[in-house]
């Protein structure tokens, strides 16, 4: 339990009122319990509000290095389909590259029609 000693005159006038409010309800017992279930409520709410910050960082966390995978997938599949292109364009036909990269052929013939 802290003490603080606090002088009114310490403080501009118009806070003066304020502070000698608060001195008062301090020296009434049932106000003090009162303030302190009001300090551990507050503290508990800030917990909270710090838990829940801490889980949002870590879900938009997860989310950027979800949306980091799937822009390599999407990088890699364009790198192995201009190497079909290429493939293609060098006179290996459709059916071996296929058959080589084990791919549908239907899907090697539809990169050759672009």
């Amino acid at each position: 339990m802290h003490i603080l000693n606090v002088k009114e005159q310490d403080f501009p006038a118009k806070f003066q009122p304020i502070i000698r409010r608060l001195k008062q309800a301090v020296e009434v017992k049932e106000v003090r319990d009162v303030m302190e279930i009001e300090d551990d409520f507050v503290k508990e709410i800030n917990e909270y509000e710090n838990r829940v910050n801490k889980q949002t960082h870590l879900l938009e966390e997860a989310q950027r290095q979800k949306e980091i995978a799937l822009r390599n997938q999407e990088e890699e599949r364009r790198q192995k389909e201009d190497a079909i292109l290429l493939l293609l364009q060098n006179g290996i036909s459709a059916e071996r590259i296929a058959e080589q990269l084990n791919l549908p052929l239907a899907y090697v013939e539809s990169l050759n029609k672009r």
